[in-house]
């Protein structure tokens, strides 16, 4: 398993005379970096993606910081969950991603943005905000215009995430 993560994270440095020791301890990945993967470039989300990864870490991540957020898409084997990929953690960085101006709720636009992203030119300006505004009634318990982590995390109960949200190359 770390062999296959020190590849991934090797696939995001750019400077190539670094011996492979000064990259894992000693070059911390900028945001650029991440943006230059082309499974991220190409991915319609692969900006909020990034923007999770740096949420804590300003511009820079060093290889531990890495493989904890990338922690967070491992697969939960039954009573082997951690606090780096148990269902919390998967759901705060979920919630997150929706959550662009970190103030714990996620307002109607935010949630516009992203069905935005995530369906592109496939239906129109009228069916999104249709799509946005039955989300925000159904999530939306209290009725204040916003969902919270906690109606975040009740919209959510059904949803196996701790098998949804992993990678496969991490099992």
């Amino acid at each position: 398993d770390t062999k296959r993560l020190v590849v991934v994270f090797l696939k995001c440095v750019t400077c190539n005379s670094c011996s492979i020791l000064s990259k894992l301890f000693f070059f911390a990945h900028r945001r650029h970096d991440f943006l230059l993967i082309p499974e991220l470039a190409i991915n319609p989300l692969g900006d909020r993606i990034v923007n999770e990864f740096f949420k804590d870490s300003e511009e820079e991540l060093n290889f531990r910081q890495f493989m904890r957020k990338l922690a967070r898409f491992r697969k939960v084997r039954p009573n082997q969950a951690t606090e780096f990929n148990n269902r919390d953690a998967k759901l705060r960085f979920l919630f997150g991603m929706y959550d662009l101006d970190m103030d714990n709720m996620i307002s109607r636009n935010e949630l516009l943005g992203m069905l935005q992203m995530m369906v592109g030119a496939n239906i129109t300006i009228e069916q999104i905000n249709n799509i946005g505004d039955r989300t925000m009634a159904e999530a939306d318990l209290d009725g204040d215009g916003f969902i919270s982590y906690e109606e975040f995390v009740q919209a959510f109960e059904n949803v196996d995430i701790e098998q949804k949200m992993s990678i496969r190359f991490l099992e």
